[in-house]
């Protein structure tokens, strides 16, 4: 009996000791709830606050690309005999597309409304002369079915012989495989299906 009553008294502090961890890591996980929580909230307000001052920076710098010119004014001056840059708007600016795919970006000279005006580098003209393929006098189709290249395709494989047995004296057509060739160095082997549209 006395030891039920000692097992049932370990008992009970256990529970109580069990209920009190619960109590106190409870209130600590609130606190540290609390603490992270202000951490998260100062933390995205100072994220906040610096994304703020980059777009400012990077907008005042762009401000300060802006020439506050007109169009058709010049914008810079060419160095040794060559064409001065004017501003212009991006569809009278046959380099304007030459330039961005270098990278190479021009300053704004104005806006009118929200379209910007370039400062637009000058285009040198090369008299070029292209020389155009002669036109034939054949008349050749101007598109060829799949069956007739593969007609002709099929042809090569074949090697045509003059022989003494050839009536009226047209060449014979003699199946030869010509020298195989390798054309492809390394690599791997194909799964079986892996390209289904090679056949």
């Amino acid at each position: 009996n006395s030891i039920m009553h000692t097992y049932r008294m370990w008992w009970d502090k256990q529970a109580k000791l069990l209920i009190r961890i619960i109590i106190v890591t409870s209130v600590l996980q609130q606190q540290q709830f609390k603490k992270m929580y202000f951490k998260i909230k100062y933390c995205s307000y100072f994220k906040t606050l610096l994304a703020l001052i980059v777009c400012l920076l990077i907008s005042g710098q762009k401000a300060a690309n802006i020439l506050d010119l007109y169009e058709g004014e010049i914008c810079k001056t060419g160095k040794n005999n060559t064409l001065n840059y004017v501003c212009k708007q991006p569809e009278n600016c046959s380099s304007l597309e030459q330039d961005i795919r270098r990278q190479n970006f021009p300053p704004i000279c104005s806006f009118i409304k929200h379209k910007p005006i370039v400062c637009c580098s000058p285009t040198v003209t090369v008299n070029e002369t292209i020389k155009k393929p002669p036109l034939s006098t054949t008349n050749t189709s101007s598109s060829y079915s799949a069956t007739e290249m593969c007609r002709q395709y099929s042809e090569l494989v074949y090697e045509k012989v003059n022989t003494s047995s050839s009536n009226a004296g047209s060449p014979s057509k003699i199946l030869d495989c010509h020298t195989v060739m390798t054309l492809i160095v390394g690599g791997s082997k194909a799964e079986p299906k892996e390209f289904p549209h090679m056949v």
